[in-house]
């Protein structure tokens, strides 16, 4: 089954000290054709495909920043979310007949990128040290 995907990159700047997003950038990259196994792949399995195609490490290995819950990935056809679990001619259960993606249809494939922003408060008691020398009198 050939699949056209419009893949995006959202860059999220993470703050450190809030723990969330201080801005978000998407960057929209070149369009590619997958070529996935069978009728009934699924929207995991295009996410696994794309990520192979653009190099990318798979989004099980990627490190979450704290307070950073969102899903590092997402399938969006027709401007609906797919759950990993869809398959990808039909359209999501939410959405009406007329959604229904033909054969070829485009998807927009979304990985999230963090940017760690800022710095962390030192606590008491906390394993880091200070190395300037007005605190060392």
């Amino acid at each position: 089954m050939k699949v056209l995907v419009q893949p995006r990159l959202q860059v999220e700047s993470w703050s450190l000290y809030w723990k969330e997003s201080l801005k978000t950038s998407t960057q929209c990259l070149e369009p590619l054709e997958l070529d996935l196994p069978g009728e009934g792949a699924t929207a995991s399995e295009l996410l696994q495909a794309h990520a192979q195609a653009q190099s990318w490490q798979p989004a099980s290995s990627l490190l979450r920043l704290e307070g950073f819950g969102a899903p590092w990935e997402r399938v969006l056809l027709a401007g609906r979310e797919l759950q990993p679990g869809d398959l990808l001619p039909a359209a999501p259960a939410a959405a009406s007949a007329e959604v229904a993606a033909p054969t070829g249809a485009a998807y927009t494939v979304v990985r999230v990128v963090l940017k760690a922003d800022g710095w962390k408060i030192k606590q008491p008691d906390d394993f880091l040290t200070s190395s300037s020398d007005e605190e060392d009198v």
